[in-house]
This record gives structure tokens, sequence and C-alpha cells, in this order.
């Protein structure tokens, strides 16, 4: 059992990185279309931050009330 351990944290590492991936993509392709809209520079970059403020994980946990010491906000 506690020799599964290692194999599931690099899974969980490497699942975390595709996510982090593929979110950043999204955050790529969600002001280029804010861009071609034709909202000013300002609006765009305060919506975008939203949107990258939204898939944070230490958003999530902050907001569920985790304290993690090595995740200082």
């Amino acid at each position: 059992m506690i020799a599964a351990v290692p194999f599931l944290v690099f899974r969980l590492g490497v699942a975390f990185l595709h996510v982090k991936a593929k979110r950043r993509r999204g955050v790529r392709v969600f002001k280029r279309q804010l861009r071609g809209s034709g909202l000013t520079r300002e609006q765009v970059n305060g919506l975008v931050a939203d949107y990258e403020g939204m898939g944070r994980v230490r958003t999530y946990l902050r907001d569920a009330g985790v304290d993690v010491p090595f995740l200082r906000f």
C-alpha cells in the first residue's frame, strides 16, 4: 500500500501540470477573443485577471478555508 504512494504523487503531479497547461491555453484564447471584440485594454486585462483567478488552486483552497503553510497567500 505505502509503495504506491510515490506513484500516486507522480500521477497527481502530472495531472496537475496537464490541467495547468490547458488553463493557460484557455486564458490565451479568452484574451484573444476579448481583444477581437473591441474592448479596451483595461477591460480586457480586468476580465482576464478574473478569469485566471477562477482556475487557481490557491483560490479554491483559500475559499474552502484550507490552511496550507507552504501556500501562503
